[in-house]
Parts: C-alpha cells; structure tokens; sequence
C-alpha cells in the first residue's frame, strides 16, 4: 500500500470509529433520560406520599387537641381567621364570640346557621403554626356546629346530642353521620384552599376542579368561587380517585371529623 493509499485508509478508519462513538454517545444518552425519567416518577411518587403522610398526622394531631380543649374547657374553639398573615397577631386564634365565632375580633370568615368556617385556631389550641398548613402547603380548614363552641356547651348538650355538620361518604344511599366539627384538606390539587402566606376571602386556590364533592366540601364553583347553591355544612369524605379521562373531575381531598359520642369525657 502506498504512502496516499495508507492515508486515506486512516482517514476512512477514522471516520468509522468517529461514527461509532457517536452512535454509543446517542444510545448512552438515551438509557440516561429514560432512567432519569423513571427516576422523576419514582421521585414524584415518593414526594407525594410523604405529603400525604404529613397531612394525615398533622391532621391527628389536630383533633388531639381539639379532644384535650373540649376536655379541659367544655367546648370546642372557634375558627381562627384564615386569611391572616402568618405574621399576624391574630393568625391562628379563635374567633373571640365563643357561640357565634362571629361579631368580634377576630372571627371566623364563614357562617351559614350554625355552620361556621375558617382556619385551624393553632394559637388557641397550643400547636405550632405549621400544624395549619398541610403536606401540600395549603390551609386546613375546620368547620364547626357553633353550638358546641359556647360556655359549657357539652353539658348543655349532651352525649346523645346530633352535632349539625353533615358528613356523606360519596356512596348512594349511605347514611351520613352528624359531626360537631370537620377538618378538609384540600390535596395535592388544593381547590378551595387557601394558600399558606394568606389571602383575601376571594383569592382561594382554584385547580378548575368539576369534581362533584370536592365543590361540596369547598362551597364553592370551578372557579372555587363560593356557590350558595351548594348547601352548607355539608362534606364528603371518600377515598381518593383519578379519573384519566377527564383529570378535573378526581376527588383528593382529606376529610376527618367528630361527633358529640366521639369527644365524649371519661365520666359520661
């Protein structure tokens, strides 16, 4: 082989091998995004399992001390302000008319008989503030029968007394049960709730969700605007679902409540 011979037969070598790698290059970068991407999933699983698992024990904790005051006070809190600031001095105190929750400072924001609402009172019951926001970095709300929020309301209304929230369980025909208070996180989509800084009573988080009971448990439209067609005191609690068809129509929120039995003392 000559000299020119011998020096196209490298160049055309080379070209091979250059050719070659780059296939490798490409076939390596493919295996990375496809791990990196099943590594997104698994991470992105992960994530929302631990929000989960957050929201349920904040929300145990919660009703802890919701039993503990009712214990100790013969009542239940009012609702705190949920659109206050976390800086403000009121955030998480109850409202300050024991009985209504409303008329005074602060007050709870929603009434409608003696169905009130607004924010976990987190001051009120000795919890840090952080027991208010969820996993997903929304408001909790709690929601009262009223009547259960006045001086000695648990002896003026006994064990055997109905409390006045309605809870179904997004099942035709089931019976409800009648709860003295609610707790409603919103989930990971968060229509309803009110973000974790605060807002003003229009500025609730809306996903544009058309879910039949998460509209319930939020009073509110798509738009998470408040509905007064939809009644209150009224909240739906059900196990999660996804619908893949239509994504606006999945129900995620955490619902948890008691009755007068419930939060009976150890002496009745």
């Amino acid at each position: 082989m000559g000299k020119r011979a011998g020096i196209i037969h490298w160049r055309l070598s080379r070209r091979r091998r250059s050719g070659f790698t780059l296939l490798e290059m490409s076939i390596v970068l493919t295996i990375i995004a496809v791990v990196t991407a099943a590594g997104m999933t698994v991470f992105a699983a992960s994530l929302q399992k631990r929000q989960f698992v957050e929201t349920q024990e904040k929300l145990k904790t919660i009703q802890r001390a919701l039993l503990n005051f009712r214990l100790a006070n013969g009542r239940i809190p009012c609702p705190a302000d949920v659109t206050l600031l976390l800086t403000d001095p009121n955030f998480g105190v109850e409202g300050a008319t024991p009985g209504t929750c409303t008329g005074g400072t602060p007050a709870a924001n929603f009434a409608n008989g003696n169905d009130i609402e607004g924010m976990v009172p987190t001051t009120t019951l000795h919890l840090p503030d952080d027991d208010a926001i969820d996993g997903w970095g929304h408001r909790i709300m709690y929601a009262v029968d009223n009547r259960f929020t006045g001086s000695n309301a648990f002896t003026t209304y006994t064990i055997s007394t109905a409390g006045g929230l309605s809870i179904t369980f997004g099942i035709p025909a089931s019976p409800s049960a009648a709860a003295v208070y609610t707790l409603i996180s919103f989930g990971p989509d968060g229509h309803g709730a009110y973000p974790r800084n605060g807002a003003a009573i229009g500025s609730r988080i809306s996903s544009g969700s058309t879910n039949t009971y998460e509209l319930t448990n939020c009073d509110c439209n798509s738009s998470a605007v408040s509905n007064a067609t939809i009644p209150a005191g009224t909240f739906v609690q059900k196990e999660p679902t996804l619908d893949t068809t239509s994504p606006t129509d999945s129900f995620d929120d955490i619902v948890v409540y008691a009755t007068r039995y419930e939060l009976a003392s150890p002496t009745e």
